[in-house]
Order: structure tokens, then sequence, then C-alpha cells
């Protein structure tokens, strides 16, 4: 049976048909294609330019922890230096006094006052150990702080020596003759300041020796902790050329 009323639809609004080339076809494919490429690729350059900028970050972070790390080493380098200073003052000293036979004087006779000693000592701030932190060495923050306080009690000691030592020295000037031959002085010490000398001449043998005693201790302490603040920096850097803490060769 035939439909009239679908037939004369069809009749009044017949169907449209596009007829598009091959050649069009793919054009239009390939457009799409395009496009999604085209989207894919600035896809990957995005994530690879988001990581090539992380990666710049992440370094530039290592350079700046690398500088706050060598610029701690520095302190602890002029600490270490100081001790050494101080040792290698009062160790000439005995030896001078041995080449001239003169060990079985006091210490203090033998160590003269120093000039020229420093006149600000290295400090440290929570931010030079920042990679201390991070490396989960508190064991060294501690060290390196106390070995700091330790070196200035000392030096600002040995400088209360010095100034001590040259004020006996110049109350003892004028009963005093030095023998050009031999630089030696002699000193003859009248009865109103034998009392004033023997007690300064204790205070000042107590306080030297108490000194040496100290540096000694201090500067072991001081070559042991570079080692170690080498070892430590070195090992979480992952830098066997990192900056070195320059170790002296001999121990006391």
């Amino acid at each position: 049976m035939i439909d009239l009323a679908k037939e004369l639809s069809t009749a009044l609004n017949p169907a449209i048909f596009i007829e598009v080339p091959s050649s069009d076809t793919a054009t239009l494919v390939a457009g799409f294609g395009g496009v999604l490429l085209g989207g894919v690729i600035s896809w990957l350059l995005g994530i690879s330019s988001q990581r090539h900028a992380r990666a710049l970050a992440a370094a530039e972070r290592t350079e700046l922890e690398k500088a706050t790390t060598i610029r701690t080493m520095l302190k602890i380098q002029e600490i270490t230096n100081g001790y050494y200073t101080n040792l290698l003052y009062i160790q000439n000293s005995l030896r001078r006094a041995n080449a001239d036979r003169q060990l079985h004087h006091p210490l203090w006779q033998l160590v003269k006052p120093a000039i020229g000693g420093p006149a600000v000592h290295p400090k440290f701030e929570s931010k030079d150990f920042e990679m201390f932190i991070r490396a989960g060495r508190a064991d060294l923050i501690d060290r390196a702080t106390m070995l700091s306080l330790r070196y200035e009690s000392t030096a600002l000691s040995f400088q209360f020596y010095s100034d001590r030592r040259s004020a006996l020295q110049d109350v003892l000037a004028p009963h005093s003759v030095v023998d050009p031959s031999t630089g030696m002085a002699t000193t003859v010490i009248p009865p109103e300041l034998r009392a004033l000398f023997e007690m300064k001449s204790q205070e000042l043998n107590d306080l030297i020796r108490e000194c040496y005693k100290l540096v000694r201790i201090d500067f072991n302490e001081a070559l042991a902790l570079c080692e170690d603040i080498n070892l430590a920096a070195k090992a979480y850097f992952n830098d066997p050329k990192l900056f070195t803490l320059t170790i002296p060769s001999e121990r006391e």
C-alpha cells in the first residue's frame, strides 16, 4: 500500500545531498588532525617548559645552598686558623726558650704579649646551618656554635693576658737591664714591689697556662669538626669537588 501522505511530503521536501570531492575530504580530515596534533605538541612543550623551569629553580636553590654552606665553612676555617695561630705563638715561645736553655722559667716569662689579634670574631646565624639541618646533622651545628663561643672566650682571655703582662712589664721596666748581646733582660725587684710582683706573676702564669690548655683542646676539636663538615657537605651535595676546609697537618 502506498502512503500518499508520505509520498506527498517527500515530493514537496526533497532530500538534499552534498557531494564533497575526495581531495576536499582529505583536507578536512587533515585540518582536524593538524589541530589535534598541534594541541598535543603544545601540551608536551608546556610540560617540557615547566620541567625545565623546575630544574632551573632546583639548580639555583642548590647553588644558593652551596654558597651559604661555603660561607659557613669559611667562618669555621677562620676559627680554626685563629686557634692555630694562638697555639703556634705559644709553641714558638717554648721553642725559643728551649734553644736558649730557659725552659726552667715560668711560662708567663716565656710568652710575650701578643699584638694584632682579631678585633671581630666569627659569629653564626640560623641561616648558616640550612644544609646541616636538611642533612640531619644537628650535632655539627652544636659543635660549631660551641666552638665559636669558646674561641671568642679564649681570644679574649689571651688578649687579657697580653694586656696584664704588658702592664707588669711597664712597672718593672725601670728596674730592668737588657744585655745587648743576648737581648735578655735582668730585673731586680725592689722590696716595695715584691708582693705585687709575686701576686701578678702567679696570676699571669695561671692565665697563660689555662689559655695554652684550652687552645690545645679546642684546636683539636676544630680540626675534627673541619674533617666531619668536609665529609657531610660533599655527601649532601654529592659533589666530591666541593670547597674543602684546609686542615693543618700537625695535631697537638
